[in-house]
């Protein structure tokens, strides 16, 4: 919060100064007024929040689009990935491979059901697992794999983690919280592994303020999804209209023109009304309800009215990390690994600079006017971890910068 106050100021002081202003969200970059007018109308009918016709068609939209058969929508990333961890019918003692790169949330998904966790190292040009660390810590309890395209990039090892996967015997889990819409050899992204996860929380390609889906082409695994949905419970009316609550705020927090002068009245006027990005008993790995919750009539809403602008988006995305392509051949700094035959969603722009860099962003705000992501601030983001033995992680929290990729039309400057 401190950080995007700094960057507001920041924006505020140039314009009036007469300097223009670029906008740059991290988080609910794609929400518009129309995603605003949308929530209001839903807030207005709380009798319709619990209709399954809006669930259905949004996810039978997203697994069109997709290209595969059968979803199941829920209320997080994180509430999917707990789904997944029952659908494999992991228990406790068996193991699940996840990259020394990732966030609090994910862990929870697995510790939570009882399932050991082992960390593989990842490779610092995709920010993915690494196959040969992921070789080192197989055993004969591991049952799955994770694999996470960070920051909608396709991992650098992508096909041999598959291959490994396979030789074992093991479960492979999609993780596209960060890569919806990402491809690799003309395929969606999610649409290798046994099973997938995708997010739309407000920091993802797509932003219902919570939301999750899961995919699964395997017919045992769909059969048990589809018991598991069933059973799953519906967050409370209180929770679905502080949701609604948190689009308005958020679209004038982060995304509308006046972002530096609107976000003051927002806080005031929506502040305490707002659903936190993780609630506090997450930090501590204490179970929280919203990761067994199915989504609910006014997010699938937002959901469709999102995936209607997806294209539009990517395309907006595609330009930012040009831009940033650009700007890292000026800087000198290397530019983040994309694989022949892929098309990575960019949801965000990693690029390695010095710890020191990392650890004191307040540059970013001054030199370039915007703010810059804190992923990961840890392995275990965002809450800090002891060492895992797995140093390119490591090493990759104190100096991954990602920046933002959709930049919104400049604040016009004052004559």
């Amino acid at each position: 919060m401190k950080q995007l106050l700094r960057s507001q100021w920041t924006q505020a002081r140039r314009w009036l100064q007469g300097k223009p202003v670029r906008l740059q969200p991290l988080l609910c970059a794609t929400l518009d007024r129309d995603d605003v007018a949308l929530a209001r109308a839903w807030r207005a009918q709380p009798g319709q929040w619990q209709s399954r016709a809006p669930v259905d068609e949004f996810t039978r939209q997203f697994c069109h689009w997709l290209g595969v058969r059968r979803g199941w929508a829920f209320m997080g990333g994180r509430a999917a990935l707990y789904a997944i961890v029952q659908a494999l019918e992991l228990k406790a003692g068996d193991e699940v491979v996840l990259p020394a790169f990732t966030c609090q949330c994910v862990l929870n998904a697995c510790t939570y059901q009882g399932v050991r966790v082992r960390w593989a190292d990842i490779e610092n040009q995709s920010f993915g697992m690494d196959a040969d660390a992921l070789s080192k810590v197989l055993g004969p309890a591991t049952k799955a794999i994770m694999i996470q395209h960070s920051f909608g990039l396709i991992n650098r090892d992508f096909e041999r983690l598959l291959q490994l996967a396979r030789e074992r015997g093991l479960w492979v889990i999609e993780d596209c919280a960060h890569a919806t819409g990402a491809e690799w050899r003309g395929r969606k992204l999610g649409t290798f592994g046994d099973i997938a996860l995708f997010s739309s929380e407000r920091s993802k390609i797509i932003n219902t303020i919570h939301g999750g889906i899961v995919v699964a082409q395997h017919d045992t695994l769909a059969r048990r999804m589809d018991a598991i949905h069933a059973r799953a419970a519906v967050p409370s009316d209180a929770e679905i209209a502080r949701l609604l609550n948190t689009v308005e705020y958020g679209w004038y927090v982060h995304k509308h023109r006046w972002r530096p002068f609107t976000a003051a009245w927002a806080e005031w006027r929506f502040g305490e009304q707002v659903l936190a990005q993780m609630q506090p008993e997450e930090f501590e790995g204490r179970f929280v309800p919203r990761y067994a919750q199915r989504m609910v009539a006014p997010v699938a809403a937002l959901g469709l009215n999102q995936l209607a602008k997806m294209a539009h988006y990517q395309e907006k995305r595609r330009a930012g990390a040009a831009h940033w392509d650009a700007w890292c051949d000026k800087q000198g700094l290397r530019r983040p690994l994309v694989l022949p035959d892929s098309q990575p969603a960019y949801l965000r722009y990693p690029v390695l600079v010095e710890p020191q860099q990392r650890a004191d962003l307040r540059w970013v705000a001054d030199r370039l006017g915007m703010t810059a992501g804190v992923w990961f601030s840890s392995v275990t983001h965002p809450v800090a971890r002891d060492s895992v033995g797995c140093p390119v992680g490591e090493d990759a929290v104190r100096r991954v910068l990602n920046l933002p990729t959709i930049f919104v039309e400049a604040v016009r400057a004052s004559p």
